[in-house]
């Protein structure tokens, strides 16, 4: 119910009340792989991308076979220009699903920006 209450806070742009709420999941299943996401979620909409990133190192922890938190990371970390970072974390996807092209071309894409920002 906390889960569902906190996604509607971001939905509806309260992002204030929807950290209350999903810290109260996460009080309630301090594993749960799903509030972690939306914790994440909810700080990067408070401008708290190191919080963001405690988050999702933490559903990674909970959960290192599920795809969604390396790619979130890696999207996170190319936001904050942290390319190196970025790609490693593109890559710990990429051996979950070597199939899935859009993440190669976000490691391209992080390799770019390292060459002409060193």
């Amino acid at each position: 119910m906390w889960y569902h209450i906190a996604e509607l806070c971001l939905c509806l742009n309260d992002p204030v009340l929807g950290i209350e709420t999903v810290e109260k999941a996460i009080d309630l299943q301090p594993k749960n792989y799903e509030s972690r996401l939306l914790a994440t979620r909810i700080a990067e909409k408070l401008n708290e991308p190191e919080r963001a990133l405690d988050e999702l190192w933490l559903a990674i922890s909970f959960r290192p076979d599920r795809i969604e938190a390396y790619i979130e990371r890696g999207d996170l970390l190319f936001r904050l220009k942290r390319w190196a970072e970025s790609a490693e974390s593109y890559s710990r996807a990429l051996r979950i699903d070597p199939y899935w092209d859009p993440i190669k071309e976000s490691i391209r894409q992080c390799e770019k920006q390292l060459s002409e920002n060193p």
